[in-house]
């Protein structure tokens, strides 16, 4: 069985952790994860490979739009922002708000679904940013839901895995500036041991900057994916 974990830099796991879990049971694992990517370019790349690809069996782990709502927060942010909104928006094409992020999701599933028979959906994390609006974060997971439920898909709750983990405690967020985000994402690239130092710096439960996994985080929900993935090899 040959797994394929399609989405951004949470399943490449360059920048903080991947979601990807190490699949046991002799299970081929592919990770398409590509930093920055939106629900957009997911889908893109997700049906290129399948039209190239000469075996296309096996299950499609799809984690999609993180990136959509950072990118239309980033437009309001900071003026550096702006400038780094504006100009990756073209290309990306993120959804403007939760209406057409369903439709351009749910067409994307359609569209698998009817290419290949086993899909697991991963919602968007938990943002420890001090000014993010979770309420947006879970109407957009509400919308992954509802499209898994639609089509019988399984369906991954990261924010809930991660509201968990936080408990009852004190939250902290952190500060999402330009400057700062440059300076730990190249940190990050350059030396991947300081990734749970960076996370224990700034006090975070479950991210190591405000959006990307720490190892407790990535933890968690690398089990519930597997756990996903166990339950539909053992339906075969």
């Amino acid at each position: 069985m040959k797994i394929y974990f399609w989405g951004d830099s949470l399943t490449r796991g360059q920048l903080g952790y991947s979601l990807a879990p190490d699949c046991s049971g002799g299970a081929e694992r592919r990770n398409f994860g590509e930093n920055g990517d939106t629900t957009y370019g997911i889908f893109k790349r997700l049906f290129a490979f399948l039209e190239t690809a000469g075996d296309r069996e096996g299950i499609y782990v799809v984690a999609a739009g993180t990136n959509d709502l950072l990118l239309q927060y980033k437009r309001k942010a900071s003026f550096l922002w702006r400038l780094r909104a504006l100009g990756a928006m073209p290309r990306k094409r993120p959804a403007k708000d939760v209406h057409a992020f369903e439709q351009l999701y749910r067409n994307g599933i359609k569209q698998l679904t009817a290419r290949v028979p086993h899909v697991v959906l991963v919602g968007i994390p938990y943002f420890e940013i001090e000014d993010f609006p979770q309420e947006t974060i879970r109407r957009y997971n509400a919308v992954i839901a509802q499209i898994a439920a639609d089509y019988g898909l399984p369906f991954v709750d990261c924010y809930g895995i991660q509201t968990q983990l936080m408990g009852q405690g004190v939250r902290r967020f952190c500060k999402h500036s330009f400057t700062g985000v440059a300076l730990t994402t190249a940190a990050m690239k350059l030396c991947p041991g300081i990734k749970e130092r960076l996370s224990s710096w700034q006090h975070l439960s479950v991210t190591v900057d405000g959006v990307h996994l720490n190892k407790k985080s990535a933890m968690a929900i690398g089990k519930a994916v597997e756990q996903k993935l166990c339950d539909m090899i053992g339906a075969d």
